[in-house]
């Protein structure tokens, strides 16, 4: 079904859009009585350090901010399904809440936020998961419909269905590769609340969505990022990309030694560990294994990054499993993502 589109009130780096449906119809586009295991992000007190302007840490010499551990009983190990490398990143603003200029923080502002972070170095120690960075793609603003107000809570499948209703109706500014999944997510307004926004700050669904009008073979992950200052929008946004990287389908980097059926991604680990390393946003930390404790990089690493390209092509070499990638297409892709984002 066609959409109307209207540029009013946003600039090129925001596509405002109005769907030619109801929430109702939003609905409907989603599988009856599916249930959508998802990782979250608990809400819990910061444990906020502001970092120095640089410092070096770790026997290579990389450039790291180490912030309060909270994972010293880790054993996060990798269980045989999916990573998700260099998958680009799709925020999705719900709401007309968005549009207005009193929103704050507005659009625009949590775009280059988020901008600034994966142009950064946050990403680069996920290499050690077999994970390259991603990018940032244009945004979108769904004006119309608007989710549920404020008492009413908007479900899991209300974000699921927004997000098919967006692809169907190729409202995407930027062209999707059928070999390039993307990570949409949906950032709700002031005036809205999640299901669970009672517990989680923000969540990624586990196993991906088909994008059918883009390509049959493509898909997509989703997550939902709860409203708040620019701090909370951030530390949760970057949460759920690290996590729906190294864990899109719920077989991939986690600790669930405990034997129960929670488990916890690299980002629970260190929840609320958070710092401003320079770009007036918390950052949140995530897990690292060569280093065991929970790390923010600051600057980029030339030498570790090249020590991640040998082992992973001596590993590919040696191993009979591998992580799979969301688009690799062989040994030659990697290196070459790699190579320009690292």
């Amino acid at each position: 079904m066609a959409s109307k589109s209207t540029r009013a009130r946003s600039g090129p780096k925001v596509k405002a859009v109005r769907l030619n449906t109801t929430l109702e119809q939003i609905r409907a586009r989603v599988e009856p009585g599916r249930t959508y295991p998802q990782g979250i992000v608990p809400l819990g007190p910061e444990r906020v350090r502001r970092a120095p302007r640089r410092e070096a840490a770790g026997a290579g010499g990389e450039d790291k901010f180490f912030p309060p551990n909270a994972g010293a009983h880790t054993h996060v190990t990798f269980h045989g399904g999916t990573v998700a490398s260099n998958a680009p990143v799709q925020l999705i603003f719900w709401g007309s809440a968005w549009h207005h200029a009193s929103t704050s923080p507005s659009a625009a502002v949590v775009h280059d936020a988020a901008a600034k972070l994966l142009a950064g170095a946050f990403m680069s120690d996920l290499v050690q998961y077999d994970v390259g960075r991603s990018a940032l793609r244009t945004s979108v603003m769904v004006i119309d419909p608007d989710p549920p107000p404020k008492p009413l809570l908007t479900s899991d499948d209300d974000i699921i269905g927004l997000v098919l209703a967006v692809l169907r109706a190729n409202e995407l500014p930027d062209p999707v590769s059928p070999d390039r999944p993307i990570i949409c997510a949906v950032v709700l307004p002031p005036n809205a609340a999640e299901e669970h926004s009672d517990v989680a700050a923000g969540a990624h669904f586990w196993g991906a969505i088909p994008d059918i009008p883009i390509d049959p073979d493509a898909v997509t992950w989703v997550a939902w990022i709860g409203n708040g200052d620019l701090d909370r929008i951030m530390r949760t946004l970057g949460h759920e990309i690290v996590e729906t990287c190294t864990n899109p389908n719920g077989d991939g980097w986690m600790d669930d030694s405990a034997g129960s059926d929670d488990v916890d991604e690299i980002g629970d680990i260190c929840n609320a560990s958070s710092a401003d390393i320079g770009f007036g946003f918390l950052v949140e930390s995530y897990w690292s294994q060569e280093e065991h404790k929970c790390v923010i990089p600051t600057h980029f690493s030339l030498r570790r990054l090249f020590r991640h390209r040998l082992d992973f092509s001596i590993n590919r070499s040696l191993r009979t499993t591998v992580p799979q990638r969301s688009h690799a297409r062989g040994k030659v892709d990697w290196v070459l993502d790699v190579s320009t984002r690292f």
